[in-house]
């Protein structure tokens, strides 16, 4: 179970603000998986999954946001990454690579 990276409140708040997704409501961390941070983000609009890609370059990064969108679009079951400001689907925030999903 990992968790790498620590996201206070006002960082979770600014990531959202950012993704333009709302104000957080109720902030989790998901002390799951092997490589990433995870966290559950409520808002007023929405439940959302936000991933630290912890290790990543930013080509994986972007790599990877484009693969699963493109396998939402041709119909997997899989949630797209959200665009982040830039229109990518991954942000890069202080020194962190993100990306945030619908729940």
């Amino acid at each position: 179970m990992a968790l790498f990276t620590v996201l206070e409140p006002l960082h979770l708040a600014e990531i959202c603000a950012i993704y333009q997704v709302g104000h957080p409501v109720h902030t989790q961390a998901i002390a799951a998986g092997t490589i990433n941070s995870n966290f559950s983000i409520r808002t007023e609009s929405g439940r959302y999954f936000l991933r630290v890609n912890e290790g990543k370059t930013v080509d994986d990064v972007a790599w990877e946001a484009q693969l699963v969108e493109w396998l939402a679009r041709h119909g997997l079951p899989t949630p797209a990454p959200l665009p982040a400001g830039n229109g990518a689907g991954y942000l890069c925030w202080r020194d962190k690579l993100l990306t945030l999903f619908p729940w």
